[in-house]
C-alpha cells in the first residue's frame, strides 16, 4: 500500500513538473516575443519623435517666411 501511494506521488510529481516545465517554456516565449514588440514601438515612438521635431521645424520656417512677406506686402 505504501509502494502503491508512493508510485501516486510520484506520477504526480512528475506530471506536475512536465507542466511546470511547459509553463516556464511558454513565459519564456512569450517574454521573447513581448521584448521584440516593446523595441519595435521603441523605434516608432522614435520615429513619431523626429516627425514632430521636423515639423516643428518647418512650422517655426514657415511662420517667419510669412512674417518677412506680411512685411514686405505692408511696405508695398
Amino acid at each position: 500500500m505504501l509502494d502503491e501511494e508512493k508510485a501516486k506521488r510520484s506520477v504526480l510529481a512528475a506530471g506536475f513538473q512536465e507542466k511546470m516545465n511547459k509553463l516556464s517554456s511558454d513565459i519564456s516565449v512569450n517574454k521573447d516575443s513581448r521584448q521584440e514588440e516593446y523595441e519595435k514601438n521603441q523605434e516608432i515612438r522614435t520615429k513619431i519623435s523626429e516627425a514632430i521635431e521636423t515639423y516643428k521645424v518647418k512650422e517655426t520656417e514657415y511662420k517667419a517666411n510669412m512674417e518677412v512677406l506680411n512685411c514686405k506686402i505692408k511696405d508695398f
